[in-house]
């Protein structure tokens, strides 16, 4: 049996992408950065300059880059490659890596989000919120809250 295996890559959207279009389809060039941090002589952390790679996303993929924003976490499935590309200083044609993602969706390991349920109402058909919105995040996983002592919360339908 054969396994498809990808790379990944996970990081921050450091700039707008821009969006061309290439035969059929679209593509999305964007740069994208990875936070770095290092320790100083004395033991203490400090936050270095992120490293930025060039990523060509493509097909699907286009849609859910266009829900990021710039500095939003993502991961992003694919494979690294290099392109071809003109120096404007040089006049030079260079390769630079670049990593071409099939996949791309919002981290969520670094999400903070509100989580409000809804239950379908069986006469009128209308969703209706059920119990308060709370917020739920990295520190706090979906389905799991300290009033249940850690146990996940019952289904709602």
């Amino acid at each position: 049996m054969t396994i498809k295996t990808s790379q990944a890559l996970s990081g921050f959207i450091a700039d707008k992408p821009v969006q061309t279009p290439e035969g059929d389809h679209i593509r999305a060039d964007v740069t994208v950065g990875q936070s770095r941090v290092g320790r100083t002589s004395d033991g203490d952390v400090v936050a270095l300059k992120p490293d930025l790679c060039h990523m060509i996303v493509r097909r699907s993929a286009v849609a859910a880059l266009s829900r990021l924003r710039v500095g939003d976490q993502f991961v992003a499935a694919g494979r690294m490659g290099v392109e071809d590309v003109l120096n404007a200083d040089t006049g030079q044609v260079e390769e630079r890596p670049v990593f071409t993602a099939d996949r791309v969706g919002p981290d969520a390991a670094s999400l903070s989000f509100d989580l409000m349920l809804h239950r379908l109402h069986p006469r009128s058909g209308i969703l209706e919120p059920v119990g308060p919105t709370r917020p739920v995040g990295p520190t706090q996983p979906v389905g799991f809250t300290s009033a249940h002592g850690g146990k996940p919360d019952a289904p709602t339908l």
